[in-house]
């Protein structure tokens, strides 16, 4: 249905990148969604409040409320789209996780007002009425379920969007609890034992679940997930293929997410220190652009003088990575400097590029660098820059 959709009303349906398209693939899916779910939830709602049955209830009202994440989803994608303002320079990109945030904390209060009224029903147990109907009725909703799941799966892998991503889960989700409904009915029906109240718990605490996961993974990005390494790998990459303009390598790379199709990226290149401010700005302006240009990535660059025919620089940066590397082998130095102070000493600046897994304090690391420079030559002073990553 999704795909009909997009044939008939998105032109550029393909160029998955486009922020345009991106908008209107969310905004098919949710009024699909809203479509498909408002259906399940009138049809279970009916044949729940004939037959009696909690279980079904909480199920129909489970599907109201990813009627109303649909809603909210594409809010999120309609509001994504504004262009950057004074109260919002970057633009509004965000506006999609905010959207499911909201989904995830709304999804859980019903959760919550679910597994009240299922230990009610399971403290004060009703007699529920299950037939031939209320079978047809829940395989339908696993089989649209199932559709739902798929569908939005592969459109959020294309469009890279988290907000599809978690409709996504939510319909598998559902696949589940509405096999639990399916089966207290199966139990009832053929050998009369009642675990309705119970059903309607589980059905509740799924619910539940699934909102904690959407607030998970919205508000994840919010607080700023690490960048992707395959992006990172590009960047990387793009800047090699200056080498022959001066570009001796890339480091301390930073993404900035901004929301899907805005990021910027920041990042430390050096170059040798021999070339002028011109040149380096020459070079430097063109990575920027060929960044801006393929990835859509606003990118600010660094530049980090490297003093190439210096045999003192040269020979402690030797020194300082074979430290590096013999202290611990996922420890590496970088933008080593050196200059000669006034009385003959040399100050050293460079930067200890350490990863999260590494348990070492950082001032430990830095007091065992200054103690192996002090070795290798007593007249250097230090200044060390631990970095996390």
């Amino acid at each position: 249905m999704i795909t009909l959709f997009a044939r008939l009303f998105i032109a550029d349906r393909k160029n998955y990148e486009s922020q345009d398209v991106r908008t209107a693939y969310g905004v098919i899916a949710g009024v699909v969604g809203i479509l498909l779910n408002f259906f399940l939830f009138v049809m279970k709602l009916i044949v729940g409040l004939l037959s009696g049955a909690l279980s079904i209830v909480s199920d129909a009202f489970n599907n109201l409320s990813d009627a109303f994440s649909d809603i909210v989803s594409i809010t999120g994608f309609r509001v994504s789209t504004r262009k950057a303002d004074e109260e919002h320079p970057f633009g509004h990109g965000r506006a999609e996780y905010v959207s499911g945030l909201i989904v995830g904390l709304v999804v859980m209060m019903i959760g919550f007002e679910l597994m009240n009224t299922s230990v009610s029903r399971i403290r004060h147990p009703q007699e529920p009425a299950v037939d031939l109907i209320t079978f047809a009725v829940l395989i339908v909703s696993i089989a649209v379920k199932f559709y739902m799941f798929f569908a939005n799966r592969s459109l959020g892998k294309k469009i890279k969007s988290v907000t599809l991503s978690a409709v996504a889960l939510d319909s598998i989700s559902d696949v589940i609890t509405t096999s639990v409904v399916l089966l207290s009915a199966a139990l009832y029906y053929s050998w009369n034992i009642n675990i309705d109240g119970w059903a309607g718990l589980a059905v509740s605490l799924f619910i539940i679940i699934q909102g904690l996961k959407s607030v998970r993974d919205a508000v994840s990005p919010l607080l700023g997930n690490p960048p992707d390494p395959e992006q990172i790998a590009k960047i990387r990459d793009t800047v090699a293929e200056y080498r022959n303009r001066g570009v001796l390598g890339v480091h301390d790379i930073v993404v900035h997410d901004y929301g899907p199709g805005k990021a910027m990226v920041t990042c430390h290149v050096e170059m040798p220190g021999a070339m002028t401010l011109s040149e380096v700005h020459t070079v430097v302006d063109t990575i920027e652009r060929r960044l801006l240009g393929e990835y859509g990535l606003d990118a600010v660059i660094h530049m980090d003088p490297v003093e190439e025919d210096d045999p003192y620089t040269k020979d402690m940066k030797e020194r300082i990575g074979r430290f590096a590397y013999d202290l611990k082998k996922n420890v590496t130095v970088h933008d080593i400097q050196v200059a000669v102070g006034k009385n003959g000493h040399h100050d050293i600046d460079f930067d200890v590029d350490v990863p999260y897994s590494e348990k070492m304090a950082d001032e430990d690391i830095v007091r065992l660098f200054k103690a192996f420079v002090a070795g290798v030559d007593s007249n250097c002073h230090c200044r060390i820059r631990v970095d996390r990553g």
